[in-house]
């Protein structure tokens, strides 16, 4: 709940501040920062990021969109 609640301040005030009304295109460039975890000594931190994107299939229309969540580990050391 917390999550939604600061992406739709966020998307409140970065709209507020644009020049262009937001078009649905511009929802494709959010990527969302899904769970986070840290390994047991804390030097590495997993966490999934959630985009969407074009549907890849040749039959699929150019309206053909999936979400594709990616797995990303990282170090925690700055």
């Amino acid at each position: 709940m917390r999550k939604l609640l600061l992406f739709l301040g966020l998307s409140f005030t970065l709209t507020s501040f644009a020049q262009e009304p937001v078009k649905v295109t511009d929802l494709l460039k959010i990527r969302s920062i899904g769970d986070i975890r840290l390994n047991k000594d804390g030097s590495q931190a997993v966490y999934t990021v959630t985009s969407i994107e074009q549907e890849s299939d040749t039959k699929a229309s150019k309206w053909d969109y999936k979400y594709s969540t990616q797995i990303w580990l990282t170090p925690t050391d700055g």
